[in-house]
């Protein structure tokens, strides 16, 4: 995403683009006109040091643990111009209990969600049914997301002696659980200003679900039976976020053409890797129009359709 975002950015061509690059990471080529290696122990000072040197910033990074929305907070207190969410939106949308209660607040469709710990987990989990979606509050992409099939299932995630995955998301914490909806996985990409936003894409998501969730790619443009009431969905739960900005990820589960709204990303996705290669707009350009001159760019057309998986990109024809 960093090094798509950079290319857009850089073939834009209005803006001189400085970025960082963790130096635990190999070498990548960029088309930045700075890349400033970081170390953990002179992050916060470098960020700091380059907010100096910027006007705006577009933050790549996953919501877990506040991540995104301490990192948003720094370039905001620095006096920059965050060309994504607000970091009180990003907290917001990260909280995946927070986001459940907004949702059904509104009457959306929303699988039933409870918040529990190792002591109220079971009778909680009887009274959904199993198969069941176990996840923590906050996490991006399917980080921690685990399916639970059985009791036994359940007891495993708490059990210290046990080498279940994920399991130490969950120990001695809360966690999220919710019926396992067989569906199609889908996210809606939206361009986001104020109460308004335009569906840039609905995207497929290719998710292996094991004892884990895998994201392991995507499609877009995707095209589904009732696509419309999926986007219309996306874009009323990304009403009920204050201070969303920029690009934002809706993901949704389709189950015979219901439309069932899962989570919000405050962030760049995947699927942007995947969008700007077929939409006939620079998506970087889209961005800082729509936060400096609060314009939401046209409806997209496409000159075809892309899958992606992982690093393996194939262009299709629509």
């Amino acid at each position: 995403m960093l090094r798509a975002a950079v290319a857009d950015f850089r073939s834009w061509g209005r803006a001189k683009i400085i970025t960082t690059r963790d130096i635990r990471l190999p070498e990548i080529a960029m088309a930045a006109h700075k890349i400033v290696p970081v170390t953990q122990g002179n992050h916060d000072n470098i960020l700091k040091d380059l907010a100096g040197q910027c006007t705006a910033a577009l933050i790549i990074a996953p919501e877990n643990n506040g991540i995104l929305a301490g990192l948003s907070q720094t370039m905001k207190n620095h006096g920059l111009i965050l060309l994504g969410s607000s970091p009180f939106a990003v907290n917001a949308a990260s909280d995946k209990w927070e986001c459940f209660k907004r949702f059904s607040r509104a009457g959306l469709a929303t699988p039933k969600t409870l918040c529990v710990s190792d002591v109220t987990a079971p009778k909680a989990a009887r009274a959904l049914g199993f198969p069941l979606v176990v996840k923590p509050k906050d996490g991006a992409d399917c980080d921690g997301v685990m399916m639970v099939r059985d009791e036994d299932g359940l007891a495993k995630i708490f059990s210290e002696q046990s080498n279940h995955p994920g399991q130490e998301n969950f120990l001695n914490s809360r966690m999220l659980i919710q019926p396992y909806i067989k569906g199609i996985p889908i996210s809606v990409s939206l361009m986001v200003c104020q109460d308004k936003s335009r569906v840039l894409s609905l995207n497929q998501q290719f998710i292996n679900v094991d004892q884990t969730f895998t994201y392991q790619g995507g499609k877009v443009p995707f095209s589904c039976e009732n696509k419309e009431a999926a986007v219309a969905l996306a874009q009323r739960a990304a009403q009920l976020i204050p201070g969303l900005n920029g690009y934002v990820g809706v993901d949704l589960v389709m189950d015979r053409g219901v439309p069932w709204l899962v989570e919000i990303n405050p962030r760049l996705t995947t699927s942007y890797v995947g969008l700007r290669k077929v939409a006939d707009i620079n998506l970087a350009r889209a961005i800082w129009d729509n936060t400096l001159e609060k314009k939401l760019p046209e409806k997209l057309t496409f000159s075809g359709s892309i899958s992606f998986n992982k690093n393996e990109f194939k262009e299709e024809f629509i």
